[in-house]
């Protein structure tokens, strides 16, 4: 609803020393009638309370609580949100950008369990730091190993495969086992936790190992020094960890605990598609991974080459028709990785008028009546559409003498233009000038004086046109041509035509007369050149000799 707004409230008399008085009247003035007045910063003189200018004439910003929707992500003004507050911290930024994790701003709006929830956001794509991409605390345990850290740190990892098993090669606290750690780790035999080489457990090997007796304290014992077996030489059981490449049923065997290199923690060696993404490689070398999603299956994010099929990564990945490698939303490549095209609601920036694709404005939708075209042209007077509320009508032509103008304004009496119907149209309201108010000029053509008939009383048909006042015409609208002399209508010299004064043209034509008398003079008067009148003009029925001309006509003479 728009707000009425009062330039003065009441009417303020204020005398002067010569005893005038000046009075100052009320004055209102209305936002959306399209005209700026006082106390408005702007009037577009609609009801959108998302364009440019609100429903209160107030020019629309980042923070007015209204979320513009006028125009497109990449256009100056363009706003995800707008809460019209100024906290950065919740769920629309004070630049009106939808908070997300990786922004580099920690929502505080929300509790833990709810989506959207942030512990942390250091606004960047590496995990391995203190705050994972999700916007998680680093923790050991997360299964990714953080390298922002020093060995002396007490949160620095050595390893974490995500689990709290103390038995494989990485331990719950993140470190690598060692011998005399007191945890049975992945190739060794035993672990007692000290360094004491006369005790039954030597350099995590049981003192025993190796006469093929499995002893207390042995897990095997095969008598033999092959550790490609299932009993290493150091009387453990070979497990996938121990570093050492079990024939037959290991791949690789890297003995430590990162899933995420050449060798998987499962000993099997790395490849796409095995649902592990490695992370020892750079993007130039050989088997660099940006996804695995551990299947072969294309357009589901993760291409069967482990590529990320998301748009903006510059390649035309499945369900793209194209991928410019930028977050440029308003040129050839939309941000969705579509072709721009007109009517997708996005307008295209990055052409000059004139060029192919160039759009003026593209509103999305299939309106030929709004003030964007569905050919992206801005509507104009003369494209041929009727704009709503702007033009009452739209020819298209170019000719402003037709019943709509070149302004596409319906023709009307008093525009100033000769149009449909009109002798003439001044523009003014003067009614007494050459042009009257009803843009018709009577029964005489422009430049034509009436003069009135009865100055021709008792004059016949000869003497007429003997005076060159050659020809009698009631149908104005049927001149007849130029000629020598009055032998007959078409060769008479159109000199003078005649109509009538009150009476109209075709009920003359048709010999009846409003008062109810006989009117025969509905043909020249002149007999076609034999010097004598074949008919007798009357007036009110009654026969004269000589013929009388009608009272009721007049004579226009140039």
């Amino acid at each position: 609803m728009h707000t009425l707004k009062y330039l003065s409230a009441i009417a303020i008399g204020l005398t002067l020393s010569c005893g005038d008085q000046v009075v100052v009247r009320e004055t209102q003035g209305q936002c959306g009638n399209g005209s700026i007045e006082t106390g408005e910063a702007c009037d577009d003189g609609n009801e959108d309370n998302a364009d440019a200018c609100t429903n209160g004439c107030d020019v629309a910003r980042c923070g007015d609580a209204v979320t513009r929707t006028d125009v497109s992500a990449g256009e100056e003004g363009f706003e995800n949100c707008d809460d019209g507050n100024d906290l950065d911290d919740d769920s629309c930024t004070t630049g009106c950008v939808l908070a997300n994790c990786g922004d580099g701003i920690l929502r505080t709006d929300l509790s833990e369990g709810e989506n959207g929830f942030e512990a942390c956001d250091d606004g960047n794509n590496v995990s391995e730091d203190n705050c994972l991409t999700n916007c998680v605390v680093a923790a050991c345990g997360d299964g990714i190993v953080r390298t922002d850290l020093s060995e002396d740190d007490p949160n620095f990892e050595a390893c974490d495969d995500g689990n709290a098993d103390d038995s494989d090669a990485c331990l719950s606290t993140c470190a690598e086992p060692r011998c005399g750690d007191g945890l049975l780790s992945p190739g060794e035999g035993c672990d007692d936790g000290n360094d004491d080489p006369t005790d039954d457990c030597n350099a995590c090997q049981p003192s025993t190992c190796g006469d093929g007796i499995v002893q207390n304290g042995e897990i095997c014992d095969d008598g033999n020094t092959v550790d490609t077996d299932s009993c290493l030489a150091t009387c453990a059981p070979a497990s996938c960890g121990d570093g050492v490449v079990r024939e037959g049923v290991e791949a690789c065997d890297d003995g430590n605990a990162d899933m995420r290199d050449a060798c998987t923690g499962h000993c099997e060696v790395a490849r796409c598609g095995d649902a592990v993404l490695r992370n020892d490689l750079m993007p130039e070398q050989d088997g660099f991974e940006e996804c695995d999603d551990g299947n072969d299956d294309d357009a589901d994010g993760c291409s069967r080459d482990c590529t990320r099929e998301v748009c903006g990564n510059g390649r035309v990945d499945p369900g793209e028709a194209c991928d410019d490698g930028n977050r440029v939303g308003t040129d050839a490549c939309t941000n969705a990785c579509a072709v721009a095209s007109c009517g997708d609601s996005i307008r295209r920036l990055d052409l000059v008028e004139g060029e192919a694709g160039y759009e003026a404005c593209d509103d999305g939708n299939q309106a030929q009546t709004d003030e964007c075209l569905n050919s992206c042209a801005a509507a104009q007077c003369g494209d041929g559409f009727i704009q709503a509320g702007v033009e009452a009508c739209d020819d298209a032509n170019g000719v402003n003498t037709d019943a709509c103008t070149n302004a596409c304004q319906a023709a009307v009496c008093g525009d100033g233009i000769i149009g449909p119907n009109e002798d003439c149209d001044d523009g003014n309201q003067v009614d007494d000038d050459a042009c009257p108010n009803s843009c018709s000029s009577g029964p005489c053509p422009g430049g034509s004086v009436a003069v009135d008939a009865r100055s021709f009383v008792q004059r016949d048909c000869n003497q007429v046109c003997d005076q060159r006042f050659d020809t009698w015409q009631i149908n104005r609208n049927r001149l007849p041509a130029p000629g020598p002399n009055c032998g007959n209508d078409a060769g008479c010299v159109a000199n003078v035509v005649c109509g009538t004064i009150g009476f109209s043209a075709q009920a003359l034509a048709h010999n009846t007369r409003p008062d109810g008398g006989d009117n025969s003079f509905n043909q020249s008067v002149h007999d076609g050149g034999g010097g004598t009148c074949n008919e007798t003009c009357r007036v009110g029925g009654a026969n004269r000799t000589p013929p009388y001309f009608l009272f009721d006509l007049i004579c226009c003479v140039p």
